[in-house]
Formats: structure tokens, sequence, C-alpha cells
């Protein structure tokens, strides 16, 4: 497996565009934590203004893992009803104290190896891949 990784500087971002209407309950971002950062971390959905529509809560970093480093998914919980066409962007913020050094971040893993879906997002190059974050939604049948 090979991890490519958008380093939290402080946030890294992703447009994405949704196909059908959908209510979001949770955003499972892939996060790779290196050392020891300190901080707090957050998702958030952004419009095309880049306003917040929905944001969870921030979380300690230091919560998250128990190793020097660690890769895996992240439930963040949060609520949001998406238009369908319409242009959105899903954002990992990493905050409260944090700041990029390389010898301890938080980065969000592309989709690149172990691809499962391109929630609407085209990249022109074969390293610039969709962030693996899965979204979760709550359907009505």
């Amino acid at each position: 497996m090979t991890l490519l990784v958008a380093e939290c500087k402080p946030s890294v971002s992703q447009p994405i565009r949704a196909a059908e209407p959908m209510f979001i309950v949770a955003l499972r971002p892939h996060l790779y934590i290196h050392g020891s950062p300190s901080g707090t971390v957050k998702v958030q959905i952004l419009d095309t203004n880049n306003r917040v529509v929905t944001e969870s809560s921030s979380v300690s970093i230091s919560t998250l893992k128990t190793l020097d480093y660690a890769h895996k998914y992240y439930r963040f919980d949060l609520s949001a009803n998406l238009s369908q066409d319409t242009s959105y962007k899903l954002a990992v913020v990493c905050e409260g104290g944090y700041s990029f050094s390389e010898s301890a971040y938080v980065g969000v893993c592309l989709d690149w190896d172990n691809r499962k879906s391109s929630v609407g997002y085209s990249p022109s190059t074969s390293y610039e891949q969709p962030l693996d974050i899965e979204v979760w939604e709550r359907r009505i049948n």
C-alpha cells in the first residue's frame, strides 16, 4: 500500500458536487498523524464562497492515536443537507495550537492506492487524487 498525504497547513480541502440531494450525518477522513502534533482537528462542509455550511466538533489530536505514527478513518459527526448539482467543499481543519512541522503533523490520505470513489472530483494527474474521505448519509426508503 502506498500512502499519498495532503498535509494540513493548517487545513486541506477538496471540491465536491452532490449528484443528488444528500443528508450527511458524518464524514470519515483517512487521517495520517505523524509524530505528536498538538492542537485539535475538525471537518467542515463549505459553500462556494468558503462559508461554513456545517462543521463537526473539534477533537484533540493527541486523543486520536497511541503510536508515533497512525493512519486510519476517524469519524466526525455533523449534519448537513446538500442540494443536487450544487458545488461544496469538504475540509479538514487543524487548529487550537496546531502548526505544521516535518516532525509532527496531520494529513489526509489521498484515495490513490485503494480507490473507492471520486465524490464528484476529477483529478488532472495521477498524483492529484481525491481526498480519502467517506461520506456517510442518511437515506429514507
